[in-house]
């Protein structure tokens, strides 16, 4: 949920809705929120008791969940274009449809972007106008939460990126959408309004792997920097 306050005056002297401006800028809260917990959540009440997809990746659980880059691979830099066909070609042939990459603003950058950019072809035209939001015919989703750091120490024996299809593994349930209350009277005396928004989700990874956790490979499939 989100709480705010606002006074009676602003309320009543501005010219646009700032219940509808408000309701903006908690939306944009919520969907942080959402993102946070699908990616990082380690259950507790952080991230609304939820446990996101590179944390039970690594949890000892779901060894087939994901694979280790080779050498020193726990840098952006030191991605290469061998290791995303790695990530590629062990992804469950069922799953291909409707897969994508999962990654950072940062990681699609310094991986992406770079390799594209390297390869033969390209013009000065299209380096201008920028590289397509695809690698190897599929699309790359930037995520937020995904991780930022730029260093081994930050990367090792962490998921780096995810490749695969999370409509068939993980689920967003919405038993609520956003909500508004206006709070009149409890801040009354302070001659201000009280402004209430709130929602019911939760999400769930339920397949990450195949029947076999440690061996069988699900419709998703993690990078692991390098250990």
């Amino acid at each position: 949920g989100v709480l705010t306050r606002i006074s009676t005056e602003l309320n009543e002297d501005s010219l646009i809705s700032l219940a509808d401006d408000l309701a903006s800028d908690a939306a944009l809260a919520f969907a942080t929120s959402e993102d946070e917990a699908c990616i990082d959540g380690d259950g507790t009440s952080t991230y609304h008791g939820i446990v996101g997809i590179r944390p039970l990746m690594i949890d000892g659980n779901h060894a087939a969940s994901y694979v280790e880059n080779p050498g020193t691979g726990d840098n952006w830099s030191e991605i290469t274009t061998a290791m995303l066909t790695g990530i590629m070609a062990v992804l469950p042939k069922y799953a291909r449809r409707g897969a994508m990459w999962h990654c950072s603003p940062l990681a699609k950058a310094a991986v992406f972007d770079r390799l594209l950019a390297a390869a033969g072809g390209n013009t000065n035209q299209n380096l201008a106008e920028g590289q397509p939001a695809r690698y190897m015919g599929y699309p790359i989703a930037e995520w937020a939460a995904m991780p930022t750091a730029d260093s081994g120490a930050a990367l090792n024996a962490v998921i780096m990126m995810v490749f695969g299809n999370m409509a068939m593994s993980s689920k967003l349930g919405m038993r609520r959408g956003i909500t508004l209350l206006r709070l009149v009277e409890k801040y009354a005396e302070r001659d201000q309004i009280g402004m209430r928004f709130t929602e019911r989700f939760t999400i769930n990874h339920h397949t990450i792997t195949g029947k076999t956790p440690a061996t069988s490979r699900g419709p998703v499939v993690g990078m692991l920097g390098n250990t």
